[in-house]
């Protein structure tokens, strides 16, 4: 699979704890003695240890509940390793539901910028609608429906759409609309409806 940075931290950690192992070995090799270096031994128990630490770590996304066998420094390290391991994953954001429902715009707004399209339309943290921007969207709500009708008809040869029902369709999505808005008035709901049918 497509190496990730959880891979490279573990790659370099295991690395980290062979090195140290080999280390001690040396150590333990020019040492003349016949007794292995209490230092050596040390390092070998912790390395063995963190080895275990990172393979079971490796397996289950986290640390083995038993870390005594690890010197402090050690326990404290692989801790850390597991820490940076999660916060290297990033972010799990949320997948926009299948199947997609893609419009031209919204496919734009991906074009023109994906953070904005992931907060627009995953994480639905819209910007505030204006007078016109509410305007905008009724009117490109019921275009897109209109032409969906309109292909659907074409293929199958039934009579097409007119501007008759186009209109209507702006009607019912300004209605949805304004259900969200509790707050307009009668008058500006007229103003709207009047902008929405000249646009269309």
């Amino acid at each position: 699979h497509t190496p990730t940075a959880r891979d490279a931290i573990l790659r370099a950690e295991f690395t980290r704890a062979r090195q140290s192992a080999f280390a001690a070995l040396h150590e333990t090799e020019r040492n003349t003695t016949g007794a292995v270096p209490p230092a050596a031994h040390a390092r070998l128990l912790d390395a063995a240890a963190t080895i275990a630490a990172l393979s079971h770590l490796r397996a289950h996304d986290n640390t083995p509940p038993d870390l005594s066998a690890l010197s402090p420094d050690a326990r404290q390290h692989i801790h850390a390793v597991a820490d940076r391991i999660a916060r290297d994953q990033g972010p799990v954001w949320p997948r926009l539901p299948a199947p997609l429902a893609l419009s031209y715009s919204k496919l734009t707004d991906y074009l023109a910028c994906p953070r904005c399209f992931l907060v627009k339309y995953v994480l639905n943290l819209d910007e505030p609608k204006t007078p016109e921007l509410s305007v905008g969207q009724i009117v490109h709500v019921a275009l897109e429906r209109f032409f969906k009708e309109y292909q659907l008809a074409d293929a199958e040869g039934a009579p097409l759409p007119t501007r008759d029902r186009l209109l209507h369709l702006c009607a019912h999505a300004f209605q949805a609309e304004t259900r969200a808005e509790a707050s307009i008035s009668d008058a500006e709901s007229a103003a709207r409806l009047s902008e929405i049918n000249a646009l269309a």
